[in-house]
């Protein structure tokens, strides 16, 4: 990566915000379909989330890449702090199991604004491997959910009672 993506104002990250996210492992290599990896990456999202107050509302994770639909829950969630505390303990953990970085050095974010709809964010990121053509349909995907919404209500939310196509 060139040089880091700008960053806004840092008081932009605290309290309760929805953020666009997305983390590319290093290279752009292809390490998150290694099951190891996912493991790592998805539990410490979770446990990372949870310290922080911030609710993950849909994550995917794509052979080189990660996106997170997430909102702060409380007045002093660190969107900053969680991203930083997520990237240094799964790097450090994949470091020690595989001997390789995992993510580039930063990361990307939009801060969702006031009238922006998160519905279309999180359709936007379950559509991603459709996109890619890694499936024919998001319900099929087997790397995407959230820790807000069980799969099938998270699908049904984004793309109505349709079976869940793009």
């Amino acid at each position: 990566m060139a040089g880091r993506p700008p960053r806004l104002a840092d008081s932009l990250y605290i309290g309760v915000r929805t953020y666009s996210l997305t983390i590319c492992c290093d290279e752009r290599r292809i390490v998150l379909t290694e099951q190891a990896a996912r493991d790592i990456v998805l539990t410490e999202l979770r446990r990372t989330s949870c310290s922080y107050r911030i609710a993950v509302l849909t994550y995917c994770l794509m052979p080189d890449h990660i996106h997170l639909v997430a909102r702060g829950e409380a007045r002093d969630s660190d969107c900053l702090a969680f991203m930083r505390i997520f990237k240094q303990t799964t790097a450090f953990r994949w470091k020690q199991q595989s001997g390789q970085r995992l993510w580039q050095r930063s990361f990307y974010d939009h801060v969702l604004r006031e009238g922006e709809d998160a519905k279309d964010v999180v359709k936007y990121v379950l559509a991603n491997p459709v996109r890619a053509k890694l499936v024919a349909s998001p319900k099929d995907y087997p790397h995407s959910g959230s820790f807000v919404y069980e799969r099938t209500e998270l699908i049904e939310w984004a793309f109505g009672s349709e079976d869940g196509g793009v």
